[in-house]
């Protein structure tokens, strides 16, 4: 109990969890290694403090109990994880409750506190893309609505050019790091062109949070979905691009990255250069990853897994020019993909089917008619309209 509420009560803690930077994760890495049996107790409160969303300075009632909800989550299942791991339950639930209270009072006060810096925008692990349209929201809260395949680029002089209009962006006179972010739901695709010249694809059922300026030491920005990147090489300034599991850090590289809240497990397929892959739960007993041209890093969320092998990279690249590669892959992964296409919902009458291997490759720029048709001849099966934007593979 002490110990939470010196972690609590610590600004520099709460600042790492909210607003990381080199220096602070250099030193709770240390921290933690230096104080092996504290470990867990950190684990613990970064979860329940890092997957919580805050766009605004000050909390509404309804955040106050979104907030009391998350923790209360994660409270039961850290009761019950540290009855095995520690002796004293009743202690512990004792502790957990007061501690509950503690982390919502000094995370309003931290917000308070530092009411003048940039919005935060951290989202939970399942969080979901709950946007109808295409859209891209400015640091200020200005929401602009795009086109379902919008091209966006960040130019010099506070300009953003979207499609064929001109957008300002909000002055920052604080010389504060002002983040965007851009909301693609399924349906949807979008290629930005990032301060630095970093091109990023980001596919449908996506978003992506991002400084409209690189600034200090490193670029990093924050990716829930899936995207393609082409990283700028910038030996003085790494790239980090991070998930709700993994954080990849590249200097300039080719690389695709799927992070689907309803997937089991994030891939991270490397085309050209180098990456390095760590988990992001401060795990710090796992070492990097150093991946190589070719090679895939996939990520079971359930079990902490971490496996590499090489594969043929077209077949996680292709989406972006709108093109489906598949080999001897199950039936349901391809749908899904579709699924996320063209924002539709396809069920199968019969669950046996969707575990059905199949191989070959789709056009999705076509009508979907035609894909479907393809897909029938290919696995035999009939796909059938029940509604508007419903079908049925029988």
């Amino acid at each position: 109990m002490e110990k939470c509420n010196i972690y609590i009560n610590d600004p520099y803690f709460i600042k790492w969890i909210f607003q990381p930077d080199s220096l602070s994760e250099r030193y709770w890495e240390n921290y933690i290694q230096e104080h092996p049996d504290e470990r867990f107790t950190i684990i613990r409160l970064k979860e329940d403090l890092r997957y919580l969303k805050f766009k605004n300075e000050d909390l509404t009632e309804n955040e106050k109990k979104i907030l009391l909800q998350s923790i209360l989550k994660k409270k039961d299942k850290l009761k019950y994880v540290d009855r095995f791991r520690r002796g004293g339950i009743s202690f512990l639930r004792y502790a957990a409750i007061a501690l509950l209270f503690l982390m919502i009072g000094n995370v309003i006060m931290y917000l308070y506190l530092n009411r003048k810096s940039d919005q935060l925008d951290y989202y939970a692990s399942d969080n979901k893309v709950s946007t109808d349209n295409p859209t891209l929201i400015l640091s200020n809260g200005t929401e602009i609505k795009l086109s379902k395949a919008s091209n966006i680029k960040y130019k010099k002089g506070n300009e953003i050019i979207i499609d064929d209009r001109s957008v300002a962006i909000p002055k920052n006179t604080n010389n504060e790091i002002t983040s965007n972010q851009i909301v693609m739901p399924c349906g949807s695709r979008s290629k930005i062109t990032l301060d630095d010249n970093t091109i990023v694809y980001l596919n449908a059922g996506s978003r992506l949070i991002y400084p409209s300026v690189f600034t200090g030491k490193v670029r990093e920005l924050e990716l829930f979905g899936e995207a393609y990147f082409e990283v700028s090489e910038n030996k003085k300034k790494p790239f980090i691009v991070k998930t709700a599991s993994l954080a990849i850090e590249v200097l300039g590289t080719k690389f695709n990255v799927s992070s689907y809240q309803e997937d089991d497990v994030v891939q991270t397929i490397l085309e050209k250069g180098e990456v390095s892959v760590k988990r992001n739960d401060m795990s710090f007993i796992n070492k990097s990853v150093i991946l190589k041209p070719g090679q895939m890093l996939a990520y079971n969320k359930k079990t902490k897994e971490i496996k590499t092998n090489y594969v043929d990279v077209e077949y996680y690249v292709l989406w972006k020019n709108g093109i489906l590669k598949f080999k001897n892959e199950d039936f349901i992964r391809v749908i899904k993909k579709i699924e996320r296409f063209y924002d539709i919902s396809i069920k199968f009458k019969d669950p046996w089917h969707s575990e059905v291997k199949i191989s070959g490759k789709l056009d999705l720029n076509e009508n979907k008619q035609k894909v479907f048709e393809y897909l029938e001849t290919l696995t035999k099966m009939e796909i059938n309209e029940e509604k508007v934007n419903s079908f049925i593979i029988d």
